[in-house]
């Protein structure tokens, strides 16, 4: 799985970091809206994430991909002057059986939580009216997980991932405004006497904040 938004840049027409809304209008508009940060919560069922795990046995490698299932979480975004900006994410992932036929035992990863380490902005791309924009950039995320092992769980320790490139996308309708976030972490996260190896996180998520 890949987070791929770029394609919606040719959906509509942009300005590059402009907007063409009358000033009379704007606080009407998704731009005018974001001015200042406004609280997304993270809508599980338009989110997804995914990572690789292998296991060595001798020479041979063994490898899956694992979905992840987004339960929740919330962040904060805005779009002041000709930016978009994250000033915080957080988002929840549930428990994670590590596929039984590669791994030897019941292995669960569980206590999954994703953080954005520092805030982060991207020039912003409006449509005309100023309510749809794009962006890409670059930000860190820390990872906090535990594995659980027939009953007992072990922390992972706090994994910060470094220079992931993000894509955002933001769009309107009737009730609020929806921002699309997608994320790679490519390399390996978390390994295990070289043995066993979990990596290349993949995110998709989307937030909502309704708008009276």
């Amino acid at each position: 799985m890949r987070a791929h938004l770029v394609p919606f840049l040719a959906l509509v027409p942009l300005a590059a970091c402009g907007g063409g809304a009358a000033d009379d209008d704007v606080a009407l508009t998704t731009r005018g809206i974001l001015a200042d940060p406004q609280p997304f919560a993270v809508v599980a069922a338009e989110s997804a994430a995914s990572l690789h795990a292998e296991l060595r046995r001798g020479d041979k490698l063994e490898e899956a991909d694992v979905a992840l299932v987004v339960t929740g979480g919330a962040f904060t975004a805005g779009a002041p002057g000709a930016r978009i900006t994250l000033d915080a994410l957080q988002i929840d992932v549930g428990d994670i059986a590590l596929p039984v036929d590669i791994f030897p035992a019941r292995l669960i990863l569980t206590q999954v939580h994703v953080h954005l380490a520092t805030p982060m902005s991207s020039p912003a791309y409006w449509t005309d009216d100023d309510e749809a924009a794009t962006g890409a950039g670059q930000g860190d995320l820390t990872l906090d997980w535990s594995l659980a092992v027939d009953g007992n769980t072990y922390g992972l320790g706090s994994q910060t991932l470094t220079g992931l490139g993000f894509e955002l996308a933001l769009t309107r309708d009737d009730a609020g405004v929806r921002l699309e976030l997608g994320a790679v972490a490519e390399g390996v996260m978390w390994s295990w006497a070289d043995l066993v190896a979990l990596g290349d996180l993949d995110l998709a998520v989307t937030g909502y904040v309704a708008v009276e």
